[in-house]
């Protein structure tokens, strides 16, 4: 099953949710030769530059902002997307099966395995009408392998809210939670945390990344969750895999993907 980001961060003042602006930005899109692990093609980008969070005024308002969060990273990175078919990109930019391809973007980098591409993203959520928090969603253009995916969201932080990810705990904890909300979704039994793990990029800007099992209709996944706070927005990387899949093929290249995530600070 193909995931993604679908839910807007709700301030914490009992507001109406943000959501993020649709625009598209300019941005360089180059295709990489070959490199050991991971990579693919374009995405949609904020124009607007978002506002700083606001430090919490008590602790009750800070820990409330904390998990209001980590609801919407959980929902984010467990939400499908509804998109329709992308056309095949030429075959001389896919690349090989051990190949990357290389988005670098106004807001951030990333390099994902070559036998991903890119397909639309709809604005608006077809059955609610919300803007999507999507801003980059791929899939594997293998025959058969159109479930496993790549996906990226920005959300605005409310008011308030956290200013790095370390605000919502550390990372085996953010890792646990991800999995407790999986495992309350119909269909997302026997989840289990694989491991957690965290890293500084430029900027000071502060990563976790989350790897856990679930169970899709009987179908073992893996899913790699990477989340990182910058400039007042939450950006969440999600990558999906079949188990078996991922074990005897792709694991060291969706890893890598996560790995090579950077957000470019302001």
């Amino acid at each position: 099953m193909s995931t993604s980001l679908s839910a807007s961060v709700a301030s914490t003042r009992g507001g109406a949710p943000t959501a993020p602006n649709a625009q598209n930005l300019h941005r360089r899109h180059r295709p990489v030769a070959t490199r050991a692990a991971a990579a693919s093609p374009g995405a949609r980008d904020s124009s607007e530059r978002p506002a700083r969070a606001v430090p919490a005024e008590d602790d009750a308002t800070a820990a409330l902002s904390r998990r209001v969060v980590l609801a919407s990273a959980c929902a984010v990175a467990l939400a499908p997307i509804a998109t329709a078919d992308a056309a095949r990109a030429d075959p001389a930019e896919v690349g090989s099966a051990d190949g990357t391809r290389e988005f670098d973007f106004k807001t951030y980098k990333l390099v994902v395995p070559g036998v991903y591409d890119e397909v639309p993203i709809p604005l608006k959520d077809p059955a609610t009408g919300a803007v999507s928090p999507t801003t980059l969603l791929l899939k594997d253009t293998r025959v058969g392998q159109a479930g496993n995916t790549i996906s990226l969201s920005k959300q605005r932080i409310p008011e308030g809210g956290i200013a790095k990810v370390s605000d919502i705990g550390s990372p085996e904890e953010t890792a646990t939670r991800l999995v407790a909300a999986e495992s309350q979704r119909k269909g997302g039994a026997n989840s289990a945390v694989v491991g957690a793990s965290q890293r500084t990029g430029a900027g000071g800007l502060l990563y976790y990344t989350a790897e856990y099992k679930k169970s899709v209709l009987g179908v073992p996944r893996r899913v790699v969750t990477t989340l990182v706070v910058a400039d007042g927005t939450l950006y969440t990387l999600t990558a999906e895999e079949d188990e078996n899949r991922f074990v005897n093929e792709m694991g060291a290249a969706l890893r890598a993907t996560a790995e090579s995530f950077e957000v470019v600070p302001y």
